[in-house]
């Protein structure tokens, strides 16, 4: 069976319909498709689904930043372990990431490696992004 949608795009559909707004781990939504059904129902409805971040990290570290204890930070280094094997390789676990892996080679956690930096560095709520490589 081919799966073209993730489960995330179709429960945060529900709330939204249902009078709710959503919030979701990623992928939000994997096609184009699945993104213009959000923005058309948000449109229709009123109410919105977003992408929810793993928090803001260690709140003592970023207090420190805050304060000024370690300077001006201008280069910060991070990334992300998560060992897929289980999900990608099983159809019967996970079959859209499989399918997601297989059609499209993607990353599904782009944001996972500087969700905890974002707020240390202070982008978005100051500074942007010119950037980034992998």
């Amino acid at each position: 069976m081919l799966y073209t949608m993730g489960i995330h795009t179709p429960a945060c559909l529900a709330a939204m319909k249902n009078g709710k707004h959503a919030v979701s781990e990623v992928p939000l939504c994997i096609t184009l498709e699945e993104a213009w059904e959000i923005v058309e129902t948000y449109e229709k409805t009123g109410k919105w689904a977003t992408i929810g971040l793993e928090g803001l990290g260690d709140q003592t570290l970023l207090n420190m930043v805050r304060k000024g204890l370690f300077g001006n930070i201008v280069h910060a280094q991070t990334g992300y372990i998560h060992d897929l094997r289980l999900v990608k390789y099983d159809p019967e676990h996970e079959p859209w990431r499989l399918q997601h892996s297989v059609t499209r080679n993607g990353n599904l956690y782009p944001d996972h490696p500087m969700a905890k930096m974002l707020p240390v560095l202070d982008i978005n709520h100051g500074d942007r992004f010119d950037y980034i490589s992998q």
